[in-house]
């Protein structure tokens, strides 16, 4: 009768042993993992959707309605006209005037979700970023100095929107690059033309037609109403960007 050489016996045997301690924790760092990870994605997806809402609502106030437009024309389109004719200009608001609309709308969002039994950690985040979808808005207005080294850190790493990609939305007929949280959703808009066939969907079922120029016809899009003199430059090739645009 033989027995394995104990040199040999005793690797087998702590191998045997170790496997279900291996496994033990492997388990909860893989289940760990795939939490971190899905929630990332989820947190990214959500972050997406605020981009896509504030997009949503830039369009819709570039593309429609005037100043005698019962009561979001003094409310929405006069500022929004007046902040593509002076880009800078509401950098005077304090936080408080440029979010709090957004605010209230978050936590009436979020009362309703709790209500109906549906608020989750998804529900939360969207309402917290989307309050502070005109503050992000500002922050691409503004040079490194205004607004410090946190927010210009994070617009260089792409965590927030840039000056650069915000400019796009200036120039021209201000009929592009409607989202203002982050330089994702733009891109991927403006190729699939997302913008013009809403609103050529809008025409054909609503007959609703985007601003125009009572005196020409053409296209107002973010633009005032009133079209610059011949041979000079129109007010959105005048905008001036903050030096952090270039990056």
């Amino acid at each position: 009768m033989t027995f394995p050489a104990f040199p040999d016996a005793v690797p087998a045997l702590s191998g045997l042993a170790a496997q279900p301690a291996l496994a033990t924790l492997a388990g909860p760092a893989g289940a760990l993992a795939g939490s971190v990870l899905t929630f990332a994605l989820e947190f990214v997806l959500v972050v997406l959707m605020v981009d896509l809402a504030s997009g949503i609502g830039h369009w819709l106030e570039d593309t429609y309605g005037n100043s005698d437009t019962p009561i979001i024309g003094r409310l929405v389109i006069v500022p929004n006209l007046e902040h593509h004719r002076k880009p800078r200009a509401f950098l005077a608001k304090s936080w408080l005037e440029s979010c709090g609309d957004l605010m209230l709308a978050g936590a009436l969002l979020v009362a309703a979700a709790w209500a109906l039994d549906l608020l989750t950690w998804h529900v939360a985040v969207f309402a917290l970023v989307g309050s502070q979808a005109n503050q992000i808005h500002k922050w691409t207005h503004q040079n490194p100095q205004e607004k410090g080294a946190v927010v210009h850190l994070l617009q260089r790493m792409r965590l927030l929107q840039t000056p650069r990609e915000h400019g796009r939305h200036h120039q021209g007929s201000t009929d592009s690059h409607y989202c203002t949280v982050t330089n994702a959703l733009n891109p991927l808009l403006e190729r699939l033309r997302v913008w013009r066939r809403l609103e050529a969907l809008l025409e054909r079922a609503f007959g609703l037609r985007p601003r125009t120029d009572p005196g020409t016809g053409v296209r107002a899009g973010g633009r005032a109403a009133v079209m610059p003199r011949a041979g000079a430059a129109s007010p959105a090739a005048r905008v001036p960007l903050p030096s952090s645009a270039r990056r």
